[in-house]
């Protein structure tokens, strides 16, 4: 029979509106009654979860016309960042885990929350790891369906689309919103229709950004913030910085990824050095890179091929 933990998995995919957590779930129920002779009862659930028979709530929910909707695996300490960092992050789940009872004092938990640095050093990350943390489905808005030609329409369309209010649509989760500073951009006189649309979207996202549903996370990042409207950073609870690489930055991604092809090798200060004048997502690629060599080409680790591998990266 069917097991608790299938059961809370999938009451837990309906509460969030995952409904790929739903289907799953539902498949694996099905599964263990059909091989145990209730065939009826399997293929009934089979049939009853197909996406169209869904209610039309749950569809909307998980409309992938709008956001790319996954579960995420990327855990805490997958992240390799200062502490000052780190604790802002943690500070992020203590207050989520709490919120009911921050609630019940007045207060609010910070779940506006804007990631700064240049590309490559953890932002998408993270907003995978707050999901992970907090067992939420991860939504990435599709920008391509709100930044359109129709003039007008982006800012209408960032308005519903945005986890507000107590809304019956609304289901928990972290709303990830990329390239931040395509909808925040300073406010100024217009003069065009360019201007006009441009401030229409600066005031929806402000007016938004107010009424944030409490059960949700709204995660933006951006490496461009200089251009920001003054009143956009006030809105957010949270800033964190990503810093770029350094070379204590690099030695905890080689202490994160060791494996038995990288424990008989310690990285000299020459590498480290080298390899910190890339991002951290690059030197990751680039000790993925020193790997292949060396299961496909038989090639031992060392400071040489890591030098070789910078300087082909250059």
């Amino acid at each position: 029979m069917p097991t608790t933990q299938d059961v809370k998995s999938l009451i837990d995919g309906i509460a969030v509106g995952n409904w790929y957590k739903v289907q799953a779930s539902s498949e694996r129920i099905a599964k263990k009654l059909i091989k145990q002779g209730h065939t009826a009862d399997g293929e009934w659930i089979r049939d009853t979860i197909s996406k169209r028979d869904m209610p039309k709530y749950l569809q909307n929910s998980n409309d992938n016309m709008n956001y790319h909707i996954t579960e995420p695996t990327t855990s805490f300490d997958d992240l390799v960042l200062p502490d000052e960092t780190r604790k802002q992050i943690q500070r992020i789940f203590k207050e989520y885990n709490k919120r009911q009872l921050l609630r019940d004092n007045g207060l609010s938990n910070a779940n506006k929350i804007l990631l700064v640095g240049s590309p490559g050093t953890g932002k998408t990350m993270t907003a995978e790891v707050i999901a992970h943390e907090l067992n939420l489905p991860l939504r990435t808005l599709r920008q391509e369906t709100v930044v359109n030609s129709l003039m007008g329409s982006t800012a209408k369309k960032l308005a519903t689309l945005l986890p507000t209010y107590q809304e019956a649509g609304v289901f928990p989760g972290v709303y990830f919103l990329d390239e931040f500073d395509t909808f925040a951009s300073k406010r100024f006189v217009a003069k065009t229709a360019n201007d006009r649309e441009y401030n229409e979207i600066t005031n929806v996202l402000l007016k938004e950004m107010d009424h944030i549903n409490p059960d949700c996370i709204f995660v933006a990042a951006t490496n461009l913030s200089k251009g920001f409207d003054p009143a956009v950073f006030r809105r957010f609870d949270m800033i964190i910085n990503f810093p770029d690489s350094s070379t204590a930055t690099v030695y905890h991604l080689f202490s994160n990824m060791r494996n038995e092809l990288l424990e008989n090798y310690t990285p000299s200060d020459e590498v480290l050095e080298q390899l910190s004048n890339f991002p951290p997502s690059v030197v990751k690629l680039l000790i993925q890179e020193a790997e292949k060599v060396a299961l496909l080409d038989g090639r031992d680790i060392d400071d040489q091929l890591f030098l070789e591998l910078c300087k082909d990266r250059s």
